[in-house]
């Protein structure tokens, strides 16, 4: 990770990575791992993952620690005076702002590489204001089921979604939505989906209700595969 503004490495973030193919030496990409923990510049050792500091009030002024018997601020060694502190993380990758950072400039360095007209967004589907439900990764081994004519869990949620997404653009067009039928039906649709996942993902049995609301039912999923099947496509080791 470099500073924009000097080029120079920054953050002290150690990284790894692999760049492959498939067998056919096509889908070129890369593997990167970072190390959860900085490098200290001054040391060359791991940082801290986390420190200590004066907590603030509304004033941005140090927060005194009362002793409760006196009702005056506590004094420790040398007779000096308490002050409240807090526990913070010392790692710019626990900030959501610093992640965000990090996918915008992935995606800024991809549509540089990419050919006219084909670009990608590193923000969710809601906050670019598209009306669609995102579908979930499947990854390799949920399509290798797939291709020899198996049933993934993981490809069967994405056909759900898929449903779900087309009675979304049939209701805009047909309707445009002038009573909020259309908000009201992808609110239930993302609730019946977040309850599959919850359930799947505690018991490993896919919930087969079907989404529905207002008289529209999406397509039942088909039935799960094996339990053993399912822990090989989501890599869960018995």
């Amino acid at each position: 990770m470099r500073d924009e503004r000097t080029g120079e490495i920054s953050y002290g973030y150690a990284a790894t990575y692999a760049i492959h193919t498939d067998k056919a030496g096509n889908n070129p990409h890369a593997h990167i791992l970072v190390a959860n923990r900085r490098i200290d510049p001054k040391t060359g050792k791991w940082a801290a993952k986390r420190r200590t500091e004066y907590a603030l009030d509304q004033n941005g002024e140090r927060i005194p620690v009362i002793d409760p018997a006196t009702g005056e601020q506590k004094t420790g060694a040398k007779n000096r005076k308490v002050w409240k502190r807090v526990d913070v993380s010392n790692n710019p990758l626990d900030s959501t702002e610093f992640l965000e950072r990090l996918r915008a400039d992935w995606a800024k360095q991809c549509n540089l590489m990419l050919p006219e007209g084909v670009r990608i967004d590193h923000r969710s589907l809601e906050a670019q204001g598209i009306e669609r439900i995102p579908t979930i990764h499947e990854g390799h081994a949920s399509r290798e089921i797939t291709k020899r004519g198996g049933h993934s869990i993981l490809n069967a949620i994405n056909r759900r979604i898929a449903t779900a997404n087309r009675y979304l653009t049939a209701i805009r067009k047909q309707m445009g939505d002038p009573t909020g039928l259309l908000g009201q039906f992808k609110e239930q649709a993302r609730k019946e989906l977040d309850t599959a996942m919850s359930r799947f993902r505690e018991s490993l049995v896919f919930d087969r209700q079907p989404i529905a609301s207002r008289g529209w039912q999406l397509v039942e999923a088909p039935t799960p595969p094996p339990q053993e099947h399912v822990r090989q496509e989501l890599g869960i080791q018995a």
